[in-house]
């Protein structure tokens, strides 16, 4: 079993809304276990800099779409780019969750 530190990722706990976000590389795919269903899912994960700090972002597929429509679907013409985090409520399964949405600062 590998543990991980929720302070090595970009979300609610290591982020503040409004805080700014620069991606600084174009990240990579992985495959992860969902809890809920079982089933494996591949999930981007981008390296990002928040307050000096490296970490990681993984954004849903939702937001995946948005940052394309914007940015282009090759994620090394992400690099650079910024944004604001957005801290959102949402339900999810039955259940309240607060989650970091980017929102795009203009170049």
């Amino acid at each position: 079993m590998v543990e991980i530190d929720v302070s090595e990722y970009l979300n609610t706990q290591t982020a503040q809304d409004g805080d700014i976000v620069e991606i600084v590389g174009e990240g990579e795919y992985s495959t992860i276990r969902d809890n809920r269903t079982q089933r494996e899912k591949k999930v981007l994960n981008i390296p990002v800099l928040l307050n000096e700090k490296q970490l990681i972002y993984t954004p849903s597929k939702g937001t995946l779409r948005d940052l394309a429509k914007r940015w282009g679907k090759d994620t090394k013409d992400w690099i650079g780019k910024k944004f604001q985090v957005d801290i959102r409520e949402i339900e999810a399964f039955g259940r309240l969750m607060s989650v970091v949405r980017p929102r795009i600062i203009e170049d």
